[in-house]
């Protein structure tokens, strides 16, 4: 892609990326400010600070500086210490009084335990090694195989979109089976389809088949949504495991309680301290004018704590200052409720909030936008179909593009149903 490139589409999509860098800063804005116009560079409505070993967040005190002459500031760290803020590597100042500006690490390169190294794969994306499937974990190594295949009745499948491998087994020329979601047929010479014509939002692929779940209708879309969980199978309702109920939206048995651990569920379910639900890269484009919000439509089922945004934007030749913003629908109107500024580097292709950069509480029931504001001019941002699909706390709506501002009217700033834009969407226990 040549210029910017802000990437749109579906759920649940792992992609690939040569570098990451990630940094941001919270503030606060009043409920005064909020009426006026755009915002300022520091406007955060959301509760709370990131973590010391992320962006924004106040690090523990520690003891005094002091010397012949009397004591100075409060240490905060080990002078010259290094730390990782996202992908990018942070510096103690030589008196231990504060950390430095976070900067990116060479193009190929994560920081890695306080340093800038090249990871043996790229974070959080799937392989087929051996005849089994791997997971690249956060920081860059394969560790162990998510799961064996059989090497005389499977073989691992990795998919084109970058939606997690998987062991599949062989099949007969021509056979329809399930891909993912969807139905693919097999090829010629037996071995299993690469993809499949993916199942509507409200069906679910079995014995390949596309057959109806029931569904309820939620939200701005009033679409008929897919319930939480299938009756009678494990699934995942209020961040607790265990045997969905026959209304599809409880469980008639918990086998495990994430929630009471302080954890969240999973797409895959099983109990995390955080959940990263990822919206990913679609093929055709659109352009988008200078300052202009791009982002998400997405109404939440239970209650999450949003503590980080990503992305995808093409480097450009110098540094640009990206906002990373948060509102909740009221009435017709999507209301600024946190704002993120990052000044970011140019030869950086993934962008980040900043690891812990939000603590922006999700309430069940309410609607959200969430995104990033465009800073240069023509940029041309591809998209895909995306119609209410289910996030791990909530249902993807759609998205929106408007100006950037304080508060923006649904009405004059439509939604668009049909496609999405692509984010990492990270959220935590609230």
């Amino acid at each position: 892609m040549t210029g910017l490139g802000l990437l749109l589409a579906s759920c649940g999509r792992v992609e690939q990326s040569p570098s990451e860098a990630s940094a941001g800063k919270s503030g606060a804005m009043s409920s005064s400010e909020a009426q006026a116009g755009a915002p300022d560079d520091t406007h955060d409505g959301g509760a709370g600070s990131g973590p010391d070993s992320g962006v924004g967040g106040a690090p523990d005190a520690g003891p005094a500086l002091c010397d012949g002459g009397g004591c100075g500031p409060t240490a905060v760290c080990k002078p010259d210490a290094k730390r990782c803020v996202g992908t990018q590597v942070s510096r103690c100042n030589a008196s231990g009084s504060d950390w430095l500006t976070a900067v990116a690490c060479p193009d190929g390169q994560l920081c890695l335990d306080g340093g800038c190294e090249k990871p043996e794969c790229e974070p959080l994306a799937w392989y087929c090694q051996a005849g089994s499937v791997y997971r690249c974990n956060e920081h860059g190594e394969f560790g162990s195989a998510v799961e064996s295949c059989d090497p005389e009745h499977q073989r691992c499948v990795t998919e084109n979109d970058g939606s997690p491998a998987h062991c599949s087994d062989a099949c007969k020329p021509g056979t329809k089976l399930c891909v993912l979601n969807g139905v693919g047929t097999c090829n010629d010479d037996g071995s299993p389809p690469k993809g499949g014509i993916p199942c509507a939002f409200n069906e679910r692929c079995q014995d390949g088949e596309c057959k109806a779940l029931p569904c309820e209708v939620l939200g701005n879309a009033k679409a008929c949504v897919a319930l939480p969980c299938v009756p009678g199978e494990s699934g995942c309702v209020l961040d607790q495991v265990g045997t969905c109920g026959a209304d599809g939206k409880s469980l008639s048995q918990v086998t495990e309680d994430c929630k009471a651990e302080g954890n969240v569920c999973t797409a895959d379910q099983t109990c995390a301290k955080s959940f990263v639900d990822i919206i990913a890269a679609g093929v055709d484009s659109e352009t988008v004018p200078a300052n202009t919000l791009v982002g998400d439509v997405i109404y939440v089922r239970w209650p999450r704590k949003l503590i980080e945004l990503q992305t995808w934007i093409a480097a450009v030749s110098g540094t640009r200052k990206l906002h990373w913003v948060a509102y909740e629908l009221i009435g017709n109107t999507f209301v600024l409720g946190a704002d993120k500024l990052v000044v970011d580097y140019p030869k950086s292709e993934f962008h980040s909030s900043g690891v812990g950069s939000f603590s922006y509480q999700l309430e069940a029931g309410k609607t959200y936008l969430v995104g990033v504001v465009v800073p240069e001019e023509g940029v041309t941002r591809p998209t895909n179909s995306a119609y209410a699909e289910q996030l791990s706390f909530g249902v993807l709506e759609g998205s929106l593009k408007a100006p950037y501002a304080a508060s923006i009217d649904v009405q004059a700033n439509q939604v668009r149903f049909d496609i999405s834009s692509h984010l990492r969407v990270t959220t935590a226990s609230p």
